[in-house]
Formats: C-alpha cells, structure tokens, sequence
C-alpha cells in the first residue's frame, strides 16, 4: 500500500477549478470594451472586467479588514473557554480524589 500527498477526491476540484477559469475566460473576452470611469475630478476609461475585479478586489479587502478584530476576539474567546475547562476538570479530578480518600 502507497501513502500519497494528494488527497482522495483530487480530480472532481481539478475539473472543477478548470471549469471556474474558462468561466473567468469567457467572461473577461466578453466584456473587454471600455467603459468611462468618473471619480470625481478624474475621467477616463478602463476595461469593464478590470473595473470588475479591482471593486471585488476592494470589497474583499475592506470585508477582510472588518472581519480581522472579531475573528481575533472570537480566538481569544476560545482560547479562554479551553483554559477555564481545563481547570474545571482539574478541580473535577482534586474533587473525586479528596471524596476517595475521605470515607
């Protein structure tokens, strides 16, 4: 029996990730025209899939921005709540010894 590092379902995201970049393709051949960009003082034009990509971009940065201190705090919390159960069980297993002891 051989140990291998790829995982059992391997193909299926291969074919999958295949399919998400020729929809990527299609997509960026299909809507490649300029489009004027306004803000505010400034004019020009740029590809629609770059305006495309550089707002999903933005968005993705500024959701991760905001997501960044809850996550922190949410690991923190956890970290928390595995210290205080560890002490619990210590104070369980002192408890359980001290009523064995004393009959």
């Amino acid at each position: 029996m051989e140990i291998s590092d790829k995982p059992a379902n391997y193909g299926w995201k291969i074919l999958l990730s295949m399919a998400i970049l020729l929809l990527i393709v299609v997509f960026s051949v299909q809507n490649s025209t300029d489009t004027p960009v306004k803000l505010w003082f400034w004019e020009g034009s740029a590809p629609l899939v770059l305006l495309f990509v550089i707002c999903f971009m933005l968005g993705l940065s500024f959701t991760l921005i905001l997501i960044w201190p809850i996550s922190k705090h949410s690991k923190r919390k956890s970290k928390l709540i595995k210290e205080l159960e560890n002490r619990v069980e210590i104070l369980e297993q002192k408890l359980i010894n001290k009523d064995n002891t004393n009959p």
